[in-house]
């Protein structure tokens, strides 16, 4: 194996609009230090399922989806 694929979330990254998780980045940047030591390419992945926490899913922070208008999850039977 040389390469790995981490997942770095936009939550974590930026969990309120402008206001940036240093730790969280920090804690990534390490890993990817980590498997450098041992010749282990990353991949950084920026992946999102269904958008938002909202939706049942993950991807972009709460803040930044806009819901008017759209369907709420679970939709209604």
């Amino acid at each position: 194996m040389n390469a790995i694929r981490l997942g770095v979330q936009w939550p974590g990254v930026e969990p309120k609009q402008g206001v940036y998780d240093e730790t969280y980045l920090e804690k990534a940047k390490q890993i990817v230090d980590d498997a450098a030591k041992h010749n282990i390419y990353t991949l950084l992945d920026f992946h999102q399922d269904l958008l938002s926490e909202k939706f049942c899913g993950e991807g972009i922070p709460l803040w930044a989806v806009k819901t008017k208008g759209a369907m709420q999850f679970p939709r209604p039977i």
